[in-house]
Parts: structure tokens; C-alpha cells; sequence
């Protein structure tokens, strides 16, 4: 988060915002296959996170598309967790 509020604190009276996606176990063709090779893991992940299951790509993306579409105009310094509440446990 740090990475966030530095360069936030720095350069926002120039108009530059600062925010960063934190994403969590998101559905890819890298973390599947090692989730299946390892059965273990892939109920540890789904017991770990709150919404008991992995994000899709799309979820991600659209949370990134937020940051970057100009309607959060208003919004610095923030780290949005995109991780189904495993960071809340």
C-alpha cells in the first residue's frame, strides 16, 4: 500500500491519482492447473476464501476498468482488494 500513498501524496495537487488492484485467486489457465495437480490446494483455496470459490477474470477486469474509465475522478491513495474476502479473514 505504499506504492499507493506515496506517489498519491506526491502528486495529487498535480491531478494524478494513485490506486492499486490487490486481486486474490482469480480462475487463469497458470493457477488452475496447479490447483488440480495439488487436491489439497484447491480446498485450501476455497476454505480460505469467504465467497468460497475463485474470481473470473472478468470480476478482475471490471474492477480495473473502474479505476482507469475517469468516473472515479475523486478517488486516491486506495487499494482495492479484489479477493472475495480472503483479506478480511
Amino acid at each position: 500500500m505504499v506504492l499507493t500513498r506515496t506517489p498519491s501524496a506526491d502528486y495529487a495537487k498535480g491531478g494524478l491519482r494513485a490506486n492499486s488492484v490487490c486481486q486474490g485467486y482469480i480462475e487463469t489457465p497458470t493457477i488452475n492447473p496447479t490447483l488440480v495437480a495439488f487436491d489439497a490446494m484447491e480446498e485450501r483455496v476455497t476454505t480460505a476464501v469467504r465467497m468460497k470459490r475463485q474470481g473470473r477474470p472478468p470480476e478482475l477486469a471490471d474492477y480495473a476498468m473502474y479505476l482507469c474509465g475517469g468516473k472515479d475522478l475523486y478517488v486516491t491513495a486506495i487499494a482495492l482488494f479484489v479477493d472475495g474476502g480472503h483479506s478480511q479473514r
